[in-house]
């Protein structure tokens, strides 16, 4: 899906800069916020680039772990397979937050998939529970000092 360049600066970075805290926490038990900071910003204009290429839905999802797995290998201690299940963790949680907000909202008839799908501004609106979901997971492993793969 394609992401106008609005829903971009008020849904996709914070989405992406949400992502790399709970991918960082899950690897470190310290985060330094320059690293992330650091990679949500690589990681939100990777994946801005990667939507607008013409591929079928799920397969930027798949693109993105691969993506964000060779930056946290070159930014963070990282190793490949570390990065690459931290990574996979994290996409797929943002895929499950999606997932049960968005049906919620669905189910509930708050909004209609055609309206998600044809305004930017309802995009947005929805895509910030995953968002606030995220950084609270974040917060969760981190606080818990919950670690993949020490």
């Amino acid at each position: 899906m394609q992401i106008p360049l609005l829903g971009w600066l008020l849904q996709g970075i914070p989405e992406a800069f949400a992502i790399t805290y709970l991918v960082v926490n899950l690897g470190l038990k310290q985060v330094p916020w320059r690293t992330v900071l650091k990679i949500g910003t690589i990681m939100s204009i990777a994946a801005y680039l990667i939507r607008l290429l013409p591929f079928m839905p799920g397969v930027h999802s798949v693109i993105l772990i691969f993506v964000m797995s060779l930056v946290l290998t070159n930014v963070t201690s990282f190793s490949l397979i570390k990065s690459i299940v931290c990574s996979s963790v994290g996409i797929i949680t943002l895929i499950l937050c999606e997932f049960i907000f968005n049906g919620l909202l669905i189910v509930s008839g708050i909004v209609t998939v055609e309206q998600i799908n044809n305004s930017v501004a309802i995009w947005v609106i929805t895509g910030y529970p995953q968002v606030i979901m995220l950084f609270i997971l974040g917060v969760v492993v981190n606080k818990k000092g919950i670690v993949l793969m020490e």
